[in-house]
Formats: structure tokens, C-alpha cells, sequence
């Protein structure tokens, strides 16, 4: 039994053994106390205990996952997030609130929403610096980034995606569209309309302008991103249906769509755990013209041939793309082009049942 009049920050500490929330100034003002209700940040010293029967409560002991820090944890040890160390606890619980939030797209919005937290050692630069680079690895450990959201939305919707943090990546400055006579190059986050507009890709490159019209409607066009139309989910109505048995989205159970309904599916590619295709016309054009990837995460850069980004199913179908944990597309690059330039065309039906686009995150 706990006191009614016992404070969250009371209870977490003196009763149960968690003493790495730490009492500040005790009115609410130092942000030391900090920790997540139901994933969002309050001051545990303002509160007591017994209004939060059933709740989610996490501290910084609960940040963690599987012996691994959490990434903003490591974040604060490599760039010397913290000098005595008092305020740190509370500085990284609502830091990782404030990535998970979207509110870690500039420096400047970091230190808007992270004012709640004092530091009189003043480690502040430290302290936006770690967190700003501690927002792109969010999308590892089961984290998923966000832009147009046009897959990522729909699956989590239908229980297929349970990520445990999502993270709106569109303050990033991701969204140059150039043409230059050495190739193409395109931001991740630049919209499928917006890219097949373009006059100079409509001229220069019209196989990637046809490739995007002929993916989907005109709303999702203006929604979708690039990055996110290469990094879309299969539209196999198995992946899609929780109750069917399907090795992409729960590996080792199986493939139904292999004896089931498979108009949709495969006819070059596939595998014996996997017969799901990969939904995006714009990848068929980017192959076509020998496009590269362009990856970023706190590791550092690297860049994928298109053709070798995607991966065949195999033993492991739940690998759809060579993307690492926490990676973030950041560009794709077109060869110059100077002969007849390819165009696109699609055989048969077309469905336009699915979304055209999501982000990139990390796999599983």
C-alpha cells in the first residue's frame, strides 16, 4: 500500500528501488524528475502515484532494451552529454521523448522542446548535440521513421506494423531535386508529385516521370515520398492479413500465398518462403538507369547500387532491402543519360488498392 499523498518521484525511488529519476528542485522546474507516463514526459515530483494506477510508466532504467542503451544513451556518452551527471537522467528520458515526438529536426527546435530541462553544470551544447544525433538511429530497435506515411499509417492501423516509436523525419534537409550534366540527384523526401513535375527529370529522364504517374493516385502522389516509395511493404494480401501465415511479416511461419491467391504474387524472383513482389514502379526505372542509394545512420554514409538495395527473399524474406539498423535514405542518384531515353510502360491491370510510400527504417 502506498500513501495517497505520495509523489510518482516518491514512490519510483523510495519504494521501488529505482533511483536513477532524481529529485531536483522538487516544484517542477528543473526537468530532473522527468520521466514518461504512457510515453509522455511529466514531472514526476508534481504528481503522486496514485493517479497513474494502470499506467506505462518509464524511467531511465526502463530505456534500455535487451542490454543495448538506448540510442540517446550512447549518444550522451560519445559526444560528453554531461559533466556531474545530476540532471542526466532527466535530460535523456525527455530527450528521447523529444526525438519520438519529431521535435529533434534542428538544433533549434531541440533546445525549444528540451527547455524544461535545466543543466547548472551547463553541458547544453553536449546535451542538443547527442540528441541531434541520436534522432536518426531512433528508427532502429524496432523504431520506424515517418514522412508521407502512406504505408507505414495504414499497416499500423491493421496491427501488421507495432513499431515502438515513430519518428516524423520532415524537417530533415532532405528535398533538393538536381539535374546536373554529371547525373540526377534526388532528396529522399521530396514528394513523388513533385518529382515527376519536374521539367528537366521530364525531359532528361521521362522513364522516372511516367514510373511515378502510373504508381499511384494523384492524393497519394502529393503524399508519398521517394525515399518512402522505395522502402514500401508488399501489397500481398497475406502479408497484409494478421491471421495468415507469411515469413515477411512473422518469419518461420510460413507462406500462404504460395498455394493461395497468387495473382499478385511473383513470377521471376521469388523463393520457396517468399512469392511477394515488390510494389514500386519508380524501383523498376531506378534500376533501369542505374540508380545508386545514398544511406546515412550514426555510423556514418554509404551508398547502394538500386539493383542491389532490394533483396530476393531467400531464407531470410523478412530482409526486403540491405538497410541497417537505424539507416535513413537520404538520396537517390541517376546516371547521366545521352542515348534514346527508356520510357515506362505497365503491362496489364492496374491495382490501385495499395499506398504508393512510407520512410525508410531499420529492419527488424
Amino acid at each position: 500500500m502506498v500513501d495517497s499523498r505520495t509523489s510518482l518521484l516518491g514512490l519510483l525511488r523510495e519504494h521501488l528501488g529505482l533511483p536513477g529519476t532524481k529529485k531536483g528542485c522538487d516544484q517542477g522546474a528543473c526537468g530532473a524528475c522527468t520521466v514518461l507516463v504512457d510515453d509522455r514526459r511529466v514531472n514526476s515530483c508534481l504528481t503522486f502515484a496514485v493517479m497513474h494506477d494502470g499506467a506505462h510508466v518509464t524511467t531511465i532504467e526502463g530505456l534500455a532494451r535487451g542490454g543495448r542503451l538506448h540510442p540517446l544513451q550512447q549518444a550522451f556518452i560519445d559526444h560528453d552529454g554531461l559533466q556531474c551527471g545530476y540532471c542526466t537522467p532527466g535530460q535523456i528520458v525527455s530527450g528521447a521523448a523529444c526525438i519520438a515526438e519529431g521535435h529533434a529536426r534542428s538544433r533549434e527546435e531541440i533546445r525549444e522542446w528540451m527547455s524544461g530541462n535545466l543543466c547548472r553544470c551547463g553541458a547544453y551544447t553536449n546535451i542538443v548535440t547527442a540528441t541531434e544525433r541520436a534522432a536518426p538511429a531512433a528508427g532502429a530497435d524496432g523504431g520506424r521513421y515517418i514522412a508521407g506515411g502512406t504505408t507505414l499509417v495504414d499497416l499500423m492501423r491493421e496491427t501488421v506494423e507495432r513499431p515502438s516509436r515513430v519518428v516524423d523525419i520532415n524537417g530533415l534537409p532532405h528535398r533538393d531535386i538536381a539535374v546536373p550534366s554529371e547525373g540526377l540527384r534526388v532528396g529522399a523526401l521530396v514528394r513523388m508529385s513533385e518529382l515527376a513535375a519536374h521539367p528537366d527529370v521530364r525531359s532528361r529522364y521521362p522513364v522516372i516521370a511516367q514510373s511515378l504517374e502510373l504508381g499511384a493516385s494523384a492524393q497519394l502522389r502529393n503524399m508519398a515520398s521517394i525515399g518512402g516509395n522505395l522502402m514500401q511493404r508488399p501489397r500481398c494480401p497475406y502479408f497484409r492479413d494478421v491471421h495468415s501465415a507469411c515469413n515477411r511479416r512473422s518469419p518461420g511461419t510460413g507462406c500462404d500465398a504460395a498455394d493461395g491467391d497468387n495473382r499478385m504474387q511473383a513470377v521471376l524472383g521469388a523463393g520457396a518462403h517468399c512469392v511477394a513482389t515488390h510494389p514500386s514502379d519508380l524501383a523498376v526505372a531506378l534500376v533501369a538507369l542505374d540508380a545508386v542509394v545514398r544511406l546515412r545512420s550514426t555510423e556514418g554514409t554509404r551508398a547502394v547500387p538500386v539493383a542491389e538495395f532490394f533483396l530476393r527473399p531467400g531464407n531470410t524474406p523478412h530482409r526486403e532491402q540491405d538497410l541497417r539498423p537505424g539507416e535513413l535514405i537520404t538520396s537517390v542518384h541517376g546516371q547521366p543519360q545521352t542515348g534514346p531515353q527508356p520510357g515506362h510502360r505497365r503491362h496489364g491491370g492496374r491495382d490501385r488498392d495499395g499506398p504508393a510510400g512510407g520512410h525508410g527504417h531499420g529492419p527488424p
